[in-house]
Formats: C-alpha cells, structure tokens, sequence
C-alpha cells in the first residue's frame, strides 16, 4: 500500500550494489534501479598499525606479532560469526601464532552465546572481543590485520568490507556479501560458502600464501580507487539527482 506507489513514480531506484538491484528485482520488476555503491572518504588517513595493545585483552599483545583476524561489524546472528568462531578453530590447527579480533557492539544475548561457543570449542584464549571501534582506532586494526573476514548469511552492502579493501587487508567474505561479485570481477579476496571449512580454508591460504595476499590486496585497492571513490560515487549522484530533477519538471509540464 505504501511502498509499491513509491516505486512506481519514483524517477529512480537507488541501490548499492548488484545482488540488490537482483533482490528488488524479484519482488518488483522496474528499469529505473540505479546501482550506485557507497564510497571510502578520500580524506581518510590510514594510522600506523597498533603494535601493542596493553589496553585490552593480554593475548592480544603476543597475537599481534603474529597473524591477526579481524571481523569488524555489529554483532547480529545475520554476519555469521558462529561460522567464523568454529571455522577459527580450523586455522588455528594449522596456524599456531593466530589471534581472531572480534571489533563490534550488538545483541548482548548472542554476544554471550558466542563467546560461550568459543569456550567451548577452546579457542578463547585466542580471541578478543573488542567491543565497538571507530575513528583512528578502528583504521589501526584495520591497519593490523593480516586478513579481514565477513561470513554473513546476507549483507546489502558490506562498508567494513570496502574500508578493508582500502585499508590494503586481503579479505575473506562470504557468497551474500552484496560486494562479493565485485571483489571476483577484481580478484580482491576470496569468496566462500557460509560454511565454517570453507572459510577456515580461505582464511589458512592468505595466511600462508603471502604472495597471494599481497596480490589479492593490491587488487582490492584498485578496486576502491575505481569504482568506490569519493569523487567518482559523488559524481555518479549528482548526476542522478539531476536527472530525477528535470525528469520531475518534464513531468509536470505534461
């Protein structure tokens, strides 16, 4: 009753990503989605990485002389962190000096959940929960990180995937992250299932392949610097919104 009528005389449908257009697609066919993707600020300075962390968790300060996996989101049963935790437990069979970041705030239930799943698969020691990040603090764990992992079961968008990317960290997303046909097309990071082996063997390949993770990296910033610009995102809507303008005009002239 309501959202239908505004779709339909709307001049466009502004959406971030292909898998979206695809998700608007099957329950309203139209020829006026337009995909345009949310953009990285060019204004963003990445700061040294943190060496230390005597602020938080004590393992954490060993664990960054070694491999750090980062998962930087809200804590919501959609990002599939219990994939995550379980497919951690994997890497950390075959990666010994390995340290997972959970940096992120939500459901103060699930985050209990999850950090009594890691009790019970044993791998609290190497697990951090950082709780929510932003600003400096943030880009210096991004900055950290030796692979970032997003395993959501959905997932429109996917900004912390893009700050990753731009950040220069080789990452692991699963097949509903929206941006992952992106990060194909440019072969920056790797796809998998929502599945806890799969992920485990994505994460394991960066961590010991780093010509393939520099590599992939590389890419990633590519990527950004090509499609997800501050500049070329806002050039892209200010041409949008101009034509919704004169699209209105001409309509009211009819």
């Amino acid at each position: 009753m309501i959202e239908r009528p505004l779709l339909r005389h709307a001049s466009a449908i502004h959406l971030t990503s292909l898998q979206e257009q695809e998700e608007v697609a099957m329950v309203y066919a139209t020829t006026k989605a337009i995909v345009i993707p949310d953009f990285v600020k060019k204004s963003v300075v990445i700061p040294e990485p943190i060496r230390q962390f005597q602020h938080i968790a004590k393992p954490v300060t060993s664990a960054l002389r070694g491999n750090v996996v980062l998962f930087l989101s809200r804590i919501d049963r959609v990002k599939g962190l219990e994939l995550l935790l379980r497919g951690f437990r994997v890497v950390l069979q075959e990666v010994s000096d390995c340290h997972l970041i959970v940096a992120g705030a939500g459901d103060l239930k699930l985050t209990q959940e999850l950090k009594d799943l890691a009790k019970t698969l044993r791998i609290e020691d190497s697990v951090t929960w950082r709780g929510f990040v932003s600003g400096p603090e943030k880009w210096r764990l991004l900055g950290s990180a030796k692979v970032f992992v997003l395993p959501s079961y959905s997932e429109s968008f996917g900004v912390a995937v893009l700050e990753a990317l731009f950040a220069g960290v080789p990452v692991v997303v699963s097949n509903k992250v929206a941006l992952h046909r992106e990060i194909e097309a440019f072969n920056a990071g790797l796809v998998t299932k929502c599945d806890p082996d799969a992920i485990a063997d994505a994460i394991i390949r960066l961590l010991n392949d780093t010509e393939t993770a520099t590599r992939l990296a590389a890419n990633g910033k590519t990527m950004v610097e090509a499609q997800f610009s501050e500049t070329s995102v806002l050039q892209r809507l200010l041409a949008l919104y101009n034509f919704c303008l004169h699209d209105s005009r001409s309509a009211k002239h009819h």
